[in-house]
């Protein structure tokens, strides 16, 4: 899509909205207290000479509030991702019942809560820096566009007003979900 004056709006959105899913599924894997399978979907288990992600080789369920099930596919399996999610930063110890990992999800410390709340908050200040490249980059176009005179001096400064808009709303966006995670972190 080519930068110009009636699409501008767009253009920037188009550019933001992949900064924006990555911190939301970036948030979705900070653990809060509650079973939940994002937090452990993206483990990558080393399998198949290859690292793959878990949820490409077993069902996740959550059974309740504080327990998930995986059920590997290929029963080979079992053990790799056992030893996957162990070896991961979210402090769970899965434990083998037959063919099925339960992975007891203990409530967390206060310490612990307070350290994946500053995780949630830096995560959040990325993706608004990955925004706010961006809106650079797009700024530093339309300023060679008036240069050139492809557009009016006119022109620049209503386009640079419009993705000053656009990217406000994103990073209003981004803060306001990683407030909603901090809570959700913080609450017990």
């Amino acid at each position: 899509m080519e930068l110009n004056i009636d699409n501008v709006k767009e253009y920037t959105s188009e550019k933001m909205i992949k900064s924006m899913e990555i911190l939301k599924s970036e948030l979705s894997s900070i653990r809060t207290g509650r079973a939940n399978t994002s937090i452990i979907e993206s483990i990558k288990i080393k399998v198949y000479n290859s690292n793959l992600p878990l949820n490409q080789l077993a069902s996740i369920n959550i059974i309740d509030a504080s327990l998930i099930n995986i059920n590997a596919w290929d029963k080979n399996n079992i053990d790799h991702i056992i030893k996957s999610i162990q070896s991961s930063d979210l402090g769970l110890n899965p434990t083998k019942d037959g063919d099925i990992i339960k992975l007891s999800v203990p409530p967390l410390s206060e310490e612990r809560r307070k350290e994946l709340s500053k995780v949630a908050k830096q995560k959040v200040e990325q993706s608004a820096i990955a925004i706010r490249n961006i809106r650079r980059s797009i700024i530093d176009e339309i300023k060679s566009n008036e240069k050139n005179s492809s557009i009016s001096q006119d022109e620049s400064k209503r386009m640079q007003q419009d993705v000053q808009k656009v990217t406000d709303t994103f990073i209003s966006n981004m803060n306001k979900a990683g407030e909603n995670k901090q809570q959700d972190i913080l609450s017990i």
